[in-house]
């Protein structure tokens, strides 16, 4: 197995939610921040839904180390039924890719299947499955998915930046294709 480079990198996942977004920053291979931010709506007015999606953003980026070498976003799930949960969760995405651009960070955006591809092999798995398959890959054990999955855009992020050993086809096939964004 080839050793990692040695080096300072700080990456970041982030998994959105507009009731709880997971977020993990690592240090080299090991994590320095988890939390789940979590929210609920606040009043039927588009002001208050405003007001909420703009706490979300200000909350998750406030997490992100400004020396961040490369942040991975899950991209929005586009299968979701509720237009207005695909719409605020859009927004909330778009905020937050431009409080990192307005910052100088780099990110990248992992669409959920590509993130269950990396950390399991499938594109399709059931959030047990991903926690075990995090477990068994990086021997972190993790109880909150959000978490779990914010993990696993991490580990996407030290990959693209060559910080983390890739062993598998399909991994390599995911950073392959996600290099092309940064």
């Amino acid at each position: 197995m080839k050793q990692k480079k040695e080096s300072n990198t700080i990456v970041v996942g982030l998994d959105l939610s507009l009731t709880s977004t997971g977020v993990v920053v690592l240090h080299n291979d090991k994590i320095v921040e988890q939390k789940v931010v979590r929210s609920s709506p606040v009043g039927p007015l588009p002001v208050d839904e405003a007001k909420r999606l703009n706490d979300i953003s200000e909350q998750v980026l406030a997490l992100v180390p400004d020396d961040a070498d490369l942040v991975a976003i899950e991209g929005v799930a586009f299968m979701i039924s509720k237009t207005t949960a695909l719409v605020q969760l859009a927004a909330i995405n778009f905020l937050i890719r431009i409080g990192l651009w307005k910052r100088g960070i780099k990110f990248v955006i992992v669409s959920p299947p590509t993130l269950k591809k990396f950390v399991t092999g499938k594109g399709v798995a059931q959030k047990d499955i991903m926690m075990l398959e995090t477990y068994k890959r990086w021997n972190v054990s993790l109880t909150e998915n959000n978490i779990c999955d914010a993990y696993g855009l991490a580990r996407i992020s030290l990959a693209i930046l060559n910080q983390d050993d890739i062993i598998e086809s399909t991994q390599k096939e995911v950073i392959s294709l996600l290099k092309k964004q940064v």
